[in-house]
């Protein structure tokens, strides 16, 4: 989530885009997803990643620093975090992947 924050607060919306649990989210709209070659769906990642990019751009105006506040609730597998920056509340809903959180919302 550190990352994610970091690359938000210097503008690389692409970068923060891969905090996303993207296949996470690839494998829910797809049933098949595991059929699919690995090239394409390295192809269907990217576009992912470009359209999260797309829609961080309005996050990466307000948030041009590190957080001033995290608060993270946990419960198993998944996770609430609030973070505050520059006066601006992020809520996000986060997915244990392995031993990395990954982002599954944002409000």
């Amino acid at each position: 989530m550190r990352a994610f924050l970091s690359a938000l607060a210097n503008g690389s919306t692409k970068r923060a885009a891969e905090a996303f649990d993207l296949e996470g989210e690839a494998r829910a709209s797809n049933e098949d997803w595991d059929s699919i070659p690995a090239g394409q769906r390295k192809l269907i990642l990217g576009r992912m990643i470009d359209q999260k990019a797309q829609l961080l751009a309005h996050w990466a105006e307000n948030i041009t620093q590190e957080p001033d506040d995290i608060q993270m609730t946990v419960q198993g597998s998944q996770a609430t975090a609030v973070v505050r920056v520059n006066g601006v509340s992020m809520h996000l809903l986060l997915v244990k992947d392995g031993a990395v959180w990954r982002i599954s919302g944002i409000g």
